[in-house]
């Protein structure tokens, strides 16, 4: 805080303060990713996104907590150099070649170096549209490769380097493992050639149903990859939703499933287990969530819908303690007390 003052950080913007501590928090580790380096740029975009709603009284403290955030980081770090500039392409298309290609062979050094010269040349949206596809099915990097893409869109600028320079490490962590992708739907190839007739106030009600009960299973390790191999393994997610990914979906069907999809990940994060709260529940949200917003600016709607369905049947299959588990009043947070201190709480139903 004495370095704050004396800095006269204070007295930066909001933006040019997110500008300062970008360049901090985007060099990648070069002992790879810990949970530390792989949520801080994602962090601190988030933080940006919403210092415009902080309370006035609080703003301070929401911007200390930014720089603290870039302290640490630069401060406890071993951080990569910038990796050299590629050529410039001659269109969009062929720089997503390119990127394709760069994945394919594990070229984590050529993941990062591209990443950053594509957005100094065609600019952040065009930069998230074409790695959307290549992120959406990674289980690397704790599969949040996507939520900076969309982060980055919300909050970044138009164009230029220095906030895409935020997804340095998701780049590389893209690269480090190619075949670490999702098995579900084959491999994700969910082209559909036939329409799917079911009206989209049904596709939500349906799956709704699917995801309501689904049965119990039993989580090999820890990490949010071992949590979706769990999953994928119990082939449960190709069973209930491989013939609805077949078909070829309209735009209404596709958003009355993720408005399914979103509310059971709501239902889950605020009624289930506690103890899974934090890195299990919080995870089932926000993952699907940011699925959707990209999903908002990209042509392949369906494959951020497929991914979102991967992910939501893992966590509920996995970490409830109980099959089928609904909303009890025995959680703090929802107990009677609460809601009399908060009328408009109320028990969730679907």
């Amino acid at each position: 805080m004495d370095e704050y003052k004396d800095r006269a950080l204070g007295e930066l913007s909001d933006a040019e303060l997110f500008d300062q501590v970008c360049p901090i928090v985007a060099r990648p580790a070069v002992r790879g990713l810990t949970s530390f380096t792989l949520h801080a740029p994602l962090e601190v975009m988030a933080r940006y996104g919403l210092m415009r709603l902080v309370d006035p009284s609080d703003r301070e403290l929401a911007r200390l907590q930014m720089v603290a955030s870039a302290a640490v980081y630069g401060y406890q770090v071993d951080l990569m150099p910038d990796p050299a500039r590629v050529y410039s392409f001659p269109d969009a298309n062929t720089a997503a070649a390119e990127l394709a290609s760069t994945l394919t062979s594990g070229d984590a050094d050529g993941m990062e170096a591209l990443v950053l010269s594509i957005a100094l040349q065609f600019g952040t949206k065009s930069l998230v549209n074409l790695l959307t596809p290549l992120a959406l099915p990674t289980l690397t990097g704790a599969s949040h490769s996507h939520i900076g893409l969309w982060l980055l869109l919300r909050h970044a600028e138009p164009a230029g380097v220095e906030n895409a320079s935020l997804l340095r490490a998701a780049a590389r962590a893209l690269a480090a493992d190619p075949t670490g992708q999702m098995k579900s739907f084959q491999g994700m190839s969910i082209e559909g050639s036939q329409r799917l007739k079911t009206p989209p106030e049904q596709v939500s009600k349906e799956i709704l149903d699917k995801l309501s009960h689904p049965a119990k299973g039993t989580l090999g390790g820890q990490s949010i990859r071992e949590l979706v191999e769990a999953g994928e393994k119990t082939g449960n997610i190709d069973t209930l939703f491989g013939d609805f990914i077949r078909h070829d979906l309209s735009q209404p069907q596709i958003d009355a499933a993720f408005r399914a999809v979103l509310r059971v990940s709501a239902h889950s994060m605020l009624q289930h287990d506690l103890e899974q709260a934090k890195f299990g529940w919080s995870h089932c949200l926000n993952l699907p969530q940011s699925a959707f917003g990209l999903s908002s600016v990209t042509t392949d709607r369906k494959r951020a819908l497929a991914a979102a369905l991967v992910w939501i049947m893992a966590y509920r299959r996995v970490l409830p303690r109980a099959s089928g588990t609904r909303p009890t009043a025995n959680y703090p947070r929802f107990d009677a007390s609460w809601r009399r201190k908060r009328p408009y709480a109320t028990t969730f139903t679907w």
